[in-house]
C-alpha cells in the first residue's frame, strides 16, 4: 500500500474557493467541465494538491479572459496527470497517443492475420486442385501408353498383311494353282485308265512339264 497515497492531504471544495476567491458551485462546476478527478466525502469534494493547483490555473486563464480550449490545452501541458479529458486542440497527449499506436497496430496485425488465413486458404485450395490435376494427368498419360501399345500392335499386324496388289496378285495365283491341280489330277486319271496324252500336260509358264517319265512310270507300275 502507498503510505504516502493514504496520507495525501486533500481540500475540500469549499476550501479551495475560499482560498482562490471564487464561489464554491464555481469550483464544482470546473471541475465537472475539465474532468479534474476528486473524492467525494459526504456531500463534500475532496481535491488533491495537484487538483488544487490545476482549479487554481483555471482562475487564473478565467480572470484573463481564456477560453476552454485554450485552458484545457494549458492542464494537459502543466498537469497531464491530472487532465482526463479529451486531447486538447486536437493535438494527442502520450497516453493517448500510445493507446493510438497499439490499437492501430493491434488492427493492422489483425487484418494481416486475416489476409494470411485467406492466402493460406487459397494455398489450400490450389494445392487439392493440383493434386487432382496431377491424378488426371497421371491417368490421361496412363490412358495415352496403353492406346500407343495397341497402335503399336496394329502397325506391325498391318506390316504382315499383304498390300491391296500383292493381295489381288495373291488370289489370282491361288485361282492358277486350283486350275493346275485339278489339270494335273485329271491326266493323272486318264493316264491310270490308259489314255492317250497328246499334249504336255501342265503346259505353263513357271512350272515343270510333266508328260513321257509319268507315262513311263505308270507302265512300269
Amino acid at each position: 500500500m502507498n503510505v504516502e497515497k493514504v496520507f495525501m492531504k486533500e481540500y475540500s471544495s469549499d476550501m479551495i474557493a475560499s482560498q482562490i476567491g471564487v464561489p464554491q458551485q464555481a469550483v464544482e462546476s470546473w471541475a465537472e467541465e475539465f474532468r479534474i478527478p476528486f473524492q467525494q466525502r459526504g456531500v463534500s469534494r475532496n481535491f488533491e494538491q495537484e487538483a488544487f493547483d490545476v482549479l487554481k490555473t483555471i482562475k487564473n486563464l478565467k480572470d484573463c479572459n481564456r477560453g476552454f480550449d485554450t485552458i484545457r490545452q494549458k492542464i494537459e501541458v502543466t498537469h497531464p496527470a491530472v487532465w482526463d479529458g479529451p486531447p486538447a486542440s486536437g493535438l494527442p497527449s502520450a497516453q493517448a497517443l500510445e493507446k493510438l499506436i497499439g490499437e492501430t497496430v493491434e488492427r493492422c496485425l489483425d487484418q494481416k492475420w486475416e489476409q494470411l488465413m485467406g492466402q493460406i486458404g487459397n494455398l489450400n485450395d490450389l494445392a487439392e486442385k493440383f493434386a487432382q490435376a496431377s491424378y488426371t494427368i497421371g491417368q490421361m498419360t496412363e490412358q495415352a501408353r496403353a492406346l500407343e501399345e495397341i497402335n503399336s500392335r496394329l502397325r506391325a499386324q498391318l506390316k504382315i498383311l499383304p498390300s491391296p496388289d500383292e493381295w489381288t496378285e495373291l488370289q489370282e495365283r491361288e485361282k492358277l494353282y486350283k486350275k493346275l491341280l485339278y489339270d494335273l489330277h485329271s491326266r493323272v486319271q486318264r493316264l491310270e485308265y490308259g489314255d492317250q496324252v497328246v499334249e504336255t500336260p501342265l503346259a505353263v509358264e513357271g512350272l515343270p512339264v510333266i508328260g513321257a517319265e509319268v507315262m513311263e512310270r505308270d507302265t512300269l507300275i
